[in-house]
């Protein structure tokens, strides 16, 4: 019976790291995408994102309650909990300057002739993505 019961518990605290890992990807692609606001103008993309940011994060809220509410979490299973927790929360707000930065774009395309122009904002992107990346292959 304890098999089955840490099998589970198992596969929970699987299923909750691959969403947490899913959610990273979602909001490289937010940054990715507020970046090419720049070049297309188009917005609509970039808010698509954050609904679905907001989806995984209520996704994986539920799992870490359900999963601390069915076991007796103690050392490295409630540092994962609170871990996952706190990386949710920072992934969410990323995921929301992303989305800041995309409006900031829509408005300087009024204002400037080419945003092309500006290689600066490629480079920081980049290593934004790239700092997000390594944060997530570390959790992983």
């Amino acid at each position: 019976m304890n098999q089955q019961i840490d099998k589970k518990f198992s596969s929970e605290l699987e299923y909750i790291r691959h969403q947490l890992l899913c959610m990273g990807n979602l909001v490289e692609q937010q940054i990715e995408q507020a970046i090419n606001v720049f070049t297309s103008g188009d917005f609509r993309v970039a808010k698509k994102g954050i609904n679905l940011i907001n989806q995984v994060e209520d996704s994986l809220d539920k799992a870490c309650l359900q999963a601390l509410a069915s076991q007796q979490s103690a050392g490295f299973d409630l540092r994962f909990f609170i871990t996952v927790i706190k990386i949710t929360h920072e992934l969410k707000l990323i995921g929301e300057l992303a989305e800041c930065i995309a409006k900031k774009a829509i408005h300087l395309t009024s204002v400037a002739d080419n945003l092309a122009d500006y290689p600066e904002v490629h480079h920081l992107s980049k290593s934004v993505k790239d700092m997000l990346r390594y944060a997530l292959d570390t959790f992983a």
